[in-house]
Order: structure tokens, then C-alpha cells, then sequence
């Protein structure tokens, strides 16, 4: 499935390059006599990595990236990795501090919420 500009918005996850990508930021210009100019600030959902794309087209359009969301618990950081355990099955992961991104700030011991994660196995 695809969307256009209208329909982008900060938290979307899109796909490029054959990656996941959520978006941080983003922005439209329309220049005279040229065509729009798509800023887009993203964050790979497999690393956390942050880059800016910038796309020239009159009709651009994104692929939605497949993701699930499930529900977690925050259990401890080790010093190189963040464990957390899946509501459901118990199951445990781990995360570096660069998937939790800006967020490991706010995180506390038992702390519930929503961690999204792709449906493409880890490369």
C-alpha cells in the first residue's frame, strides 16, 4: 500500500530501500516554475539511525512499511542493552540504546508501552 504527502505524518512508517523507516519530521515547498521539494527526517526502525531524504516530483509517494505493535514492559538496562518482555507471550527483548532512541530518559523499572518492530528478520 502506498500514501502521498496528504497523507504522511510524524510516527508513520514507511519503507525505502528496502528498509523500515519511521518519520520524525517533515516538509513540503513549492518553489516557482520547479517542481515540490519532500523533506523527510527518518529513523530506521532496524538501527536507529537518523537521516534527512529529500524528494523532487510532483507526485511522490511512499510504500507503508509492515510493523506490528506490541504491548511491553520495561524490565532493566545492563549497561549495553535495554530487556523488555512481551505482555503476551513473556517472551524477552533486547534493545541497544539506539533503537530506544531520545527515550531511555523516561524509562523506569516496569514501565508498560508499545514498541514497534518489523516484520523483516535482522540482517
Amino acid at each position: 500500500m502506498t500514501i502521498g504527502f496528504g497523507d504522511l505524518h510524524k510516527g508513520a512508517t514507511i519503507e525505502l530501500d528496502g528498509q523500515p523507516y519511521e518519520v520524525i519530521d517533515y516538509e513540503r515547498q513549492k518553489m516557482q516554475q520547479r517542481a515540490p521539494v519532500t523533506r523527510l527526517k527518518l529513523r530506521n526502525l532496524r538501527d536507529g539511525r537518523v537521516m534527512q531524504r529529500t524528494f523532487q516530483s510532483y507526485t511522490t509517494e511512499f510504500a507503508l512499511a509492515q510493523v506490528d505493535t506490541r504491548e511491553t514492559q520495561y524490565l532493566y538496562n545492563d549497561g549495553e542493552f535495554y530487556h523488555f518482555m512481551d505482555m503476551e507471550n513473556y517472551e524477552q527483548y533486547q534493545l541497544t540504546k539506539e533503537q530506544v532512541s531520545e527515550n531511555t530518559n523516561f524509562l523506569t523499572d516496569g514501565i508498560v508501552l508499545e514498541i514497534r518492530s518489523n516484520t523483516w528478520a535482522a540482517s
